[in-house]
């Protein structure tokens, strides 16, 4: 992985370029590069990775922060099979989603769109329950600027050709539900859990003289898995490496073909270094202290295979 974090452009020209391998470095090596002055262009930026690739590996390159306004022509970009912006961190997150799809190429991806897809797998599971009836109208809530909103709002409406609402509630949050309407009751996404909710096909559907089941059935949770806090995710990433064969052979697990450049800022470096920094105390934590001496000690055997002989009085 090379993470390039770009200095203040009116100090002097300088680079600062550091390795980091073993467990503060996770499954992988990385290369952080800080320039500074003309070393902090896009430019000088592309000119420092170009050495560092591998030839015919794919190259994934992501912004985190602020991405550039075509990421598919800056310079950084031109490197990459692969683009990675998060619409969501811009200043104006819906003006950039639009950005985004005027200035489409192949290759790109936004994070705005892979958020939905536990939503998407939700709705669509959703239907797959009977009774099956036609979908005639759909209600999306989510913040006002949460471009992941709009995005789920267009899929309905290009998917089931139907009349869908976007709401704008709350300030945070992102996505907060999803309503499907139909004659026998509508399909509710829970905004908590991502669950769902549809009226039980055994009991009559809502009429002005009968309101309807008052609850509803939980709706299975194919391939969607529940959200994993931080600290989880650490200790997920631990144990993955602490079982892995190589490991256990006291060799590093071996690196992934792929190579990602991260466009960071010097905070997104600190977070990172600070991440690996807890996975590096769970493993030291979790690991059994070795011991150094007892009857599974092996003797200490010179170059000539000979065993070492005790000296008297040590």
């Amino acid at each position: 992985m090379i993470v390039l974090v770009r200095g203040a452009k009116k100090a002097a020209a300088r680079l600062d370029a550091q390795i980091r391998v073993g467990g503060d470095a996770g499954a992988s090596e990385v290369i952080v590069l800080r320039g500074y002055g003309p070393l902090a262009s896009a430019e000088a930026c592309a000119g420092m990775t170009i050495p560092m690739l591998l030839p015919d590996a794919p190259v994934v390159v992501w912004w985190p922060g602020q991405a550039p306004p075509v990421p598919a022509e800056d310079p950084v970009g031109r490197l990459a099979n692969r683009r990675i912006t998060d619409a969501a961190v811009e200043k104006n997150p819906v003006r950039a989603l639009e950005q985004r799809a005027a200035s489409y190429s192949a290759g790109d991806t936004d994070l705005a769109w892979t958020r939905l897809t536990l939503w998407r797998a939700l709705l669509a599971s959703a239907l797959d329950q009977p009774p099956y009836d036609e979908i005639t109208s759909a209600v999306v809530d989510g913040e006002p600027d949460s471009p992941s909103t709009d995005l789920l709002a267009g899929w309905l409406r290009s998917r089931l050709t139907v009349p869908v609402k976007r709401t704008k509630v709350g300030a945070v949050g992102g996505m907060h539900s999803v309503r499907l309407n139909r004659a026998s009751g509508p399909i509710e996404a829970d905004p908590a859990g991502r669950q769902g909710r549809h009226p039980h096909p055994a009991r009559p559907a809502a009429t002005p003289g009968h309101p309807g089941p008052a609850a509803g059935a939980r709706l299975p949770r194919r391939g969607a898995a529940p959200p994993r806090h931080g600290r989880d995710v650490r200790a997920g990433a631990a144990r993955a490496a602490r079982h892995h064969p190589r490991t256990r052979a006291g060799r590093s697990p071996p690196m992934s073909t792929s190579q990602v450049v991260v466009h960071a800022t010097p905070e997104l470096v600190a977070a990172t270094a600070a991440a690996r920094l807890m996975v590096r105390l769970v493993d030291i934590q979790s690991t059994p202290p070795r011991r150094l001496g007892g009857p599974h000690r092996r003797p200490h055997r010179d170059r000539g295979a000979r065993a070492a002989t005790p000296v008297a009085g040590q």
